[in-house]
């Protein structure tokens, strides 16, 4: 920061020629020492966001060949579950188709079953009927 005349004679008026002169020469030394403080401070910063850029770029690339591995991985994986769910729904399906089979013979089953009893209910049924037809019959005679 320059001392601007004005101020440079108020000193002197206040604190005198020699003191007003250790006065300006100290501002001075402060504002050199300031400015040099300054480039230190750009200069480290500028190292230091060289340093990030850079960590950043070994950063991005160790994640780019995590990511890759990871997608390599998560790749075999769905082709392995792929794999798995296939033969799964194939056995499933086998499953499916012999239940199926079983169930088709059992109905068949039952069917002849209910058939027969179906048979047996309309001959008992008949044989009440002639029964007691025969009953009628024999009692309108005997009178």
């Amino acid at each position: 920061m320059l001392i601007s005349a004005r101020l440079a004679q108020k000193l002197r008026e206040s604190f005198g020629d020699e003191a007003a002169e250790e006065m300006v020469d100290w501002m001075h030394r402060i504002d050199s020492e300031r400015s040099h403080l300054r480039e230190l401070n750009e200069a480290n910063f500028a190292r230091y966001a060289a340093l990030l850029r850079e960590q950043f770029a070994e950063h991005r690339q160790e994640t780019r060949a995590d990511i890759a591995e990871l997608s390599q991985e998560m790749r075999a994986g769905f082709a392995e579950l792929r794999q798995e769910m296939r033969a799964g729904f194939a056995e499933l399906r086998q499953e499916m188709r012999a239940g199926f089979a079983k169930a088709h013979d059992e109905t068949a089953q039952l069917e002849v079953k209910f058939e027969r009893r179906f048979n047996d209910m309309m001959r008992y049924s008949l044989l009440f009927w002639v029964t007691s037809l025969g009953t009628v019959v024999a009692l309108l005679t005997l009178r």
